[in-house]
């Protein structure tokens, strides 16, 4: 949309109205959708807001509130959605009763089924699609797979959650299928790299599985790739 006062000719006094009327409504739809983009910026704050402070409390060991979410809105933004699954599929981990459980477990579920559908090639969301069916349905589930390869598939590296996705994909391996499995050492050996850190962890999840040589031998192939090109460097 251009901005600016438009063109008004001089003869043609009810064009110009025309055209003047047409821009108010255009400025009109405008601060609309300003309006609504500010809202949904609100939402999407308030809900990372409620997911910061409920990760600090789990690092805490503080006790964990039950979620009370208002209904979920027809317009919530998709990243809304994913940490409001987010938040809830967490929760649910320190429910009070199964009933309590299973009522967060499946509003979880309803709410990333709408944060996927909205944008069903959204990696990040599919891995927390993948959290929140292990939960509901199982680790080796068929719905909690296919959420695990679609996330490798939309987004292969996750700086923040490699290490839970890479360690949840490990433990149900013989499940991977062969495209899965080499992007799951992809992963792990990108972010040992980039997270020094994170290498011993990494290693330690790789080591009591089938897939620990391929890692070896993927990581050592990337290491004299570095060696080599830091020599040309010199």
């Amino acid at each position: 949309m251009h901005s600016g006062a438009p063109y008004r000719p001089v003869a043609r006094e009810p064009r110009a109205t025309g055209i003047a009327f047409a821009a108010a409504l255009l400025l009109c739809g405008a601060i609309g959708l300003a309006t609504v983009s500010l809202r949904q910026e609100w939402q999407v704050r308030q809900s990372e807001t409620a997911l910061e402070a409920q990760t600090t409390a789990m690092m805490r060991h503080d006790r964990m509130p039950a979620p009370r979410f208002d209904p979920i809105p027809p317009n919530l933004p998709p990243r809304a959605q994913v940490h409001r699954a987010l938040y809830e599929g967490r929760a649910a981990q320190f429910a009070r009763s199964p009933g309590d459980r299973a009522r967060m477990l499946n509003d979880a579920v309803s709410t990333i089924g709408r944060a996927t559908a909205a944008r069903p090639r959204w990696g990040e969301a599919w891995t927390v699609a993948t959290f929140i069916y292990a939960l509901h349905d199982g680790p080796r589930a068929a719905r909690t797979q296919s959420a695990l390869a679609r996330s490798y598939a939309g987004t292969p590296f996750l700086r923040y959650s490699a290490q839970w996705r890479v360690g949840f994909a490990l433990a149900t391996e013989d499940l991977l299928s062969g495209e899965t499995r080499a992007r799951v050492i992809d992963e792990g050996i990108w972010i040992a790299r980039i997270e020094p850190r994170s290498r011993k962890a990494i290693f330690d999840m790789f080591r009591p599985t089938p897939a620990y040589e391929r890692f070896l031998l993927r990581w050592r192939a990337m290491r004299l790739r570095d060696a080599d090109i830091a020599y040309r460097r010199e």
